[in-house]
């Protein structure tokens, strides 16, 4: 049957690959695995695409839960190790769900999914995808803001994700969507626009790097979350709770990504950097040329906006 498939479509550089199913239970893995394996022989180079449930999908019994495990992290590893995925990609909307981070409880989950689809993927030497909310999730909750759309995506990329998509582009019975019923644009698709053209910006030049470390400041938003210092950064001064990613590139070069979690407010960071290390630069979301920072290796972040620095 998938053979078919392939060469219906034909080869075209227009097909990136072919979307097998959103949000299986681990009971459907076999079949996924099967499903991966004909692109992989007849369509080499392309994706396999399946995207995950988020960890608060109920768990349980098989044919008794939306995830069919005990834990979201036995699903995760049943994923990839049944299925054999070229990638994780999963869902995650708490960030509207919470209120905009307003309920802490709700809140905590956005980062505990983070945290744990990063560490599956670093073990297994995947990429990982997020998949965040561009909508009105649900009638009682936050709308999208230029905050919370932002903070979305760069947390992921501080964590090491290398792919934001958003759910979803079109209205489809979801209010304030980037593109209304009519099909006109919203303001959030102006939002939107802005926040894509610093991931296209900043993304490329990512990829290129390792993660090595997520840190926060205290109190994290999870209680196991590790805190700073960090290899490069021993602590950040500011007055507002912050997320660090730290990376390597292949050159050896040294980077991190701040992010300003606060929606409501902007604040100065300042980097207090590990000895060896002295200065850094911001790197434009915009064109991707170098700044210099205030002095101190300071800069301002508006609310639940994210910078890329390079550290020397």
């Amino acid at each position: 049957f998938f053979k078919q498939v392939v060469e219906d479509a034909g080869d075209s550089d227009a097909i990136l690959g072919y979307y097998l199913l959103d949000e299986p239970g681990a009971g459907l893995f076999p079949k996924l695995a099967a499903g991966v394996a004909a692109v992989k022989k007849y369509a080499p180079g392309k994706l396999a695409y399946i995207n995950l449930f988020p960890g608060y999908a109920t768990i349980g019994a098989p044919d008794m839960s939306q995830l069919e495990t005990q834990t979201f992290n036995e699903y995760l590893e049943r994923f990839v190790t049944e299925v054999k995925p070229q990638l994780i990609s999963y869902d995650d909307y708490m960030v509207q769900y919470s209120m905009d981070l307003e309920n802490p409880g709700r809140a905590s989950r956005y980062f505990i999914d983070l945290l744990e689809v990063r560490g599956v993927a670093r073990k297994y030497g995947l990429p990982f995808w997020n998949i965040v909310s561009s909508n009105q999730i649900r009638a009682h909750t936050t709308i999208p803001s230029p905050a919370n759309l932002a903070m979305q995506a760069y947390t992921t990329l501080a964590a090491g994700g290398c792919g934001v998509t958003w759910y979803t582009y079109n209205a489809r019975g979801y209010g304030y969507a980037p593109i209304d019923k009519h099909g006109n644009r919203t303001m959030t698709w102006q939002y939107l626009q802005m926040v894509n053209r610093q991931v296209k910006t900043l993304g490329p030049i990512m990829n290129g790097m390792r993660s090595t470390g997520v840190y926060f400041t205290s109190p994290a938003p999870v209680e196991s979350a590790p805190l700073l210092p960090g290899e490069v950064v021993r602590g950040l001064k500011t007055d507002v709770p912050m997320m660090l990613g730290e990376f390597i590139a292949h050159d050896g070069a040294r980077w991190a990504m701040v992010v300003n979690l606060s929606l409501q407010k902007s604040a100065k960071v300042a980097l207090d950097l590990q000895e060896g290390y002295q200065q850094g630069t911001v790197i434009s979301p915009e064109d991707g040329s170098e700044l210099g920072m205030e002095e101190g290796n300071a800069v301002w972040l508006a609310a639940g906006q994210g910078a890329l620095i390079k550290v020397r």
